[in-house]
């Protein structure tokens, strides 16, 4: 197959001399149309865990945002070696992953990703049995949640309260994994195990980019703690001490371009 697209190539040092290094891989594998999610996710991850080994994997517009976007992961140190840009408004569905592209993402320990994008149906038959999966689950029917199942280790969604009262125990009845759910408008974040109802708290709006980061930590303290009080706690405390670190406005400056 042939592919006519631009390929980002960032041989980079996942870890810095003085710092230890550390074997968990995370790589966010993003559908077409969520590139800043994961550039928002990766970046606050790392800000977090620059030992981390941290990679983006997918297919994104060709626009200055997202260049902008792509050449600022890589300068922190974020393999963006399997990010493709191919045309503004191109079928996603048309490009493939290669067998280099899923040998990569099945090298990882921690998988995030969105259940929207193409891609996704194909993750989820390759993901390997000691791979960790989040997923930010955006396609609400009755029939997909038989997608999930048995998929994602973590499943998050944004969803109304009526919603999350009608489809609680079908969503928890068909995944055997951690859920939560941020309610919308009251913005509260629920979490959920198995059948059980954990916690709930509330979610004070600082920016579209706080569930995004929120969820990453979340992930990945999860996977390395295995105790969901601590992931919590991280998530909310470590995302806001670092969101407010960065000036997020100067990259809505490019957005929509």
């Amino acid at each position: 197959m042939l592919y006519n697209y631009e390929k980002m190539r960032g041989n980079v040092p996942h870890n810095e001399p003085h710092q230890k290094p550390i074997d968990v891989k995370t790589i966010l594998v993003t559908p077409f149309d969520l590139f800043y999610s994961a550039f928002v996710k990766s970046s606050v991850l790392h800000e977090y865990k620059p030992q981390l080994h941290i990679a983006v994997c997918g297919f994104c517009a060709d626009t200055v945002e997202n260049k902008l976007y792509c050449n600022t992961l890589k300068d922190k140190g974020i393999d963006v070696s399997h990010v493709y840009f191919i045309k503004k408004g191109a079928d996603e569905t048309k490009h493939e992953f290669s067998l280099d592209d899923w040998d990569f993402i099945c090298s990882h320990d921690v998988i995030e990703t969105d259940s929207s994008g193409s891609k996704y149906p194909e993750l989820v038959k390759r993901k390997q049995p000691h791979q960790f999966m989040g997923v930010l689950f955006t396609h609400f029917s009755q029939n997909d949640f038989s997608q999930l199942e048995g998929a994602a280790d973590v499943l998050y969604a944004r969803v109304s309260n009526d919603f999350l009262r009608e489809h609680q125990d079908t969503i928890l009845a068909k995944n055997a994994t951690t859920f939560l759910a941020r309610t919308m408008p009251d913005n509260n974040i629920h979490v959920f195990q198995g059948n059980k109802t954990l916690s709930m708290q509330p979610y004070e709006e600082i920016g579209e980019e706080y569930f995004m980061g929120y969820r990453t930590i979340f992930t990945n303290m999860f996977y390395e703690t295995k105790n969901i009080a601590l992931a919590k706690y991280y998530a909310n405390s470590v995302t806001r001490s670092i969101l407010n670190t960065i000036d997020w406005e100067r990259f809505h400056n490019f957005r929509n371009l």
